[in-house]
């Protein structure tokens, strides 16, 4: 302990070790080993640790979420969550039964028809407050519409109103953030997401380039349409993270 200069108030001093470092594809993630006791400890990847509660929507193949697990070595902090059923996704998507069975092997809650926009009633998911909810650029589907057409950007624009009305209700009141990924690029930016999320309650506290090496075996998917387990461009694409309003002042 050290003292305080012309003071009899003690100062404390402490200090704290550096646990190793090791590069997880493009991120940096604490390296820790698990104790003999079998206690885990904080697994720190990109934005997210295996000691926050993380809730994943509109996964297409998982591969976003077991990206997470592996690196965890565990995903018992998470659910991961698809609108499409069991059937539908294992067919859209080549690598889907795979991945969700290496989830709950890992331990992870998954759940399938899990609608965005209502989940926040949906009693089927685990009651809980959720320190990170993460929707990876959503899309409306196609209605036969290009991309810049009014309606479409209507449509998109519902989903991201309706999925962030029923985030905030789900979202820790103080430690909890929503993470969204979105191409920014017209006409993708004409969805105006950070207008829509202040309407909703929340504010911008960062926004950051995305880059898919950070999270080694994720592969971006269109979800729908003929190709629904075709890549789309990721240019010019960032992670939005948003907090409530009332907690940010």
């Amino acid at each position: 302990m050290a003292m305080a200069a012309n003071s009899s108030i003690p100062m404390i001093v402490s200090f704290e070790l550096q646990p190793p470092v090791k590069k997880v594809g493009g991120s940096r993630m604490l390296a820790f080993k698990r104790t003999k006791a079998g206690f885990r400890s904080k697994v720190v990847v990109s934005s997210y640790s295996n000691n926050k509660r993380i809730l994943l929507v509109g996964e297409a193949d998982f591969s976003f979420s077991l990206s997470l697990a592996t690196s965890f070595e565990s995903a018992e902090n998470m659910v991961p969550t698809t609108i499409d059923s069991y059937d539908d996704a294992i067919v859209k998507h080549n690598k889907a039964q795979g991945n969700i069975e290496l989830l709950k092997q890992l331990g992870a809650q998954v759940f399938h028809g899990v609608d965005a926009t209502k989940m926040a009633a949906n009693l089927s998911l685990p009651r809980r407050m959720y320190d990170r909810i993460i929707f990876n650029f959503p899309h409306a589907g196609y209605c036969g519409e290009y991309e810049a057409h009014p309606d479409m950007i209507m449509s998109h624009q519902r989903l991201v109103r309706g999925f962030l009305d029923n985030a905030i209700k789900m979202l820790h009141p103080y430690t909890g953030e929503i993470h969204l990924r979105h191409r920014t690029q017209y006409p993708f930016n004409k969805w105006e997401i950070i207008k829509i999320a202040y309407q909703c309650g929340l504010v911008l506290i960062d926004s950051r380039d995305f880059n898919i090496g950070d999270y080694p075996g994720y592969q971006n998917k269109r979800g729908a349409g003929s190709k629904p387990d075709k890549p789309f461009p990721l240019e010019s694409s960032k992670t939005f993270k948003f907090f409530p309003l009332g907690n940010s002042l």
